[in-house]
């Protein structure tokens, strides 16, 4: 989970845990599952670290596929 910049710690380790807890609950994960989707939660730095991950996965594939916006 990400907060907006200047979000006190305390605030956005409650935030991570709530949503944590709404996560798990079987109509949260059943109604995930009726999308195809599987909801996990994760902490402000390993969001950070997927989004990184993802945006250089993107960028290669963009930049070797010439992908262009017209």
């Amino acid at each position: 989970m990400s907060a907006p910049n200047g979000t006190p710690p305390e605030v956005v380790a409650r935030m991570s845990r709530e949503l944590a807890k709404a996560l798990a609950l079987p109509s949260v994960k059943s109604r995930y599952g009726d999308l195809g989707a599987e909801a996990v939660a994760l902490d402000t730095a390993e969001f950070r670290s997927l989004l990184a991950a993802e945006g250089k996965q993107l960028s290669t594939l963009i930049r070797e596929q010439k992908i262009a916006v017209d």
